[in-house]
């Protein structure tokens, strides 16, 4: 395989992700150019064998190997390491080291680091544990509130969870969750049917409830919707995790 001109990719990281990464842009039909950077010498020369020129033995935390590959005309730089501390700076010395305006894409294996990652500048954070969490959530609705997206610089963050029949709240207004003042119930989705609900709609089975909540009003959604014993039993599963 060869280097082909076009949006330029750099991947620092040549473990699985980083080689199906690679072989998935080179093989795209598109004029993608792209470079695989990985540390391990002895890796390097695997992934040379199956990949080609296109991988380069180097470290992609350090400015004069991502000099060397050109990063400043690079259009993204994807770190994909097992490693969050190796991918976040990367990131961070691709966008402050060179100039250009490069799009940063980074995995987050530990996903309590999603907020510092956008916090520090990151453009876009993948966490497999999120994803994996968030298909569980869509196939097994009633485990868990699942987060949509990272809590803003207000702290607060838009999650999606079902109304199960035993639940606490059920027959009762959305009022009695006593969620904090500045959270609220944005969207409630019934028999395929959207609505804005009141604090005064009652909830039903089924129900769909999409909220922007805090940390504390999630805690508090979690009570309400799933219970006392069930939502401490999950808040302990991923504390532990």
């Amino acid at each position: 395989m060869t280097r082909k001109k076009g949006q330029y990719f750099i991947i620092g990281g040549g473990g699985r992700v980083g080689y199906f990464l690679a072989r998935a842009l080179l093989e795209a039909d598109a004029d993608y150019e792209v470079v695989l950077l990985e540390r391990d010498e002895g890796r390097a020369k695997m992934l040379k064998r199956e990949l080609g020129d296109v991988v380069v033995r180097g470290d992609a935390c350090e400015v004069a190997t991502l000099e060397h590959v050109g990063c400043e005309r690079a259009d993204f730089l994807l770190a994909v390491t097992g490693e969050d501390e190796d991918n976040l700076v990367m990131c961070q010395v691709a966008k402050q080291g060179f100039r250009g305006n490069r799009r940063t894409i980074a995995r987050v294996n530990n996903s309590a680091n999603i907020k510092l990652f956008y916090d520090l500048g990151i453009d876009i954070v993948v966490s497999p544990t999120n994803d994996i969490l968030k298909t569980v959530g869509e196939e097994l609705p009633l485990w868990r509130v699942i987060d949509i997206t990272p809590p803003s610089n207000g702290g607060l963050r838009l999650v999606e969870v079902r109304v199960p029949e035993n639940a606490p709240i059920l027959g009762k207004t959305i009022s009695a969750m006593g969620l904090p003042p500045d959270n609220t119930i944005t969207l409630l989705v019934r028999d395929k049917h959207n609505s804005v609900p009141t604090p005064q709609t009652t909830l039903q089975a089924a129900d769909k409830l999409f909220a922007l909540v805090s940390d504390e009003g999630k805690l508090r959604l979690e009570r309400a919707i799933l219970g006392e014993h069930t939502a401490a039993r999950l808040i302990g599963v991923i504390e532990e995790d």
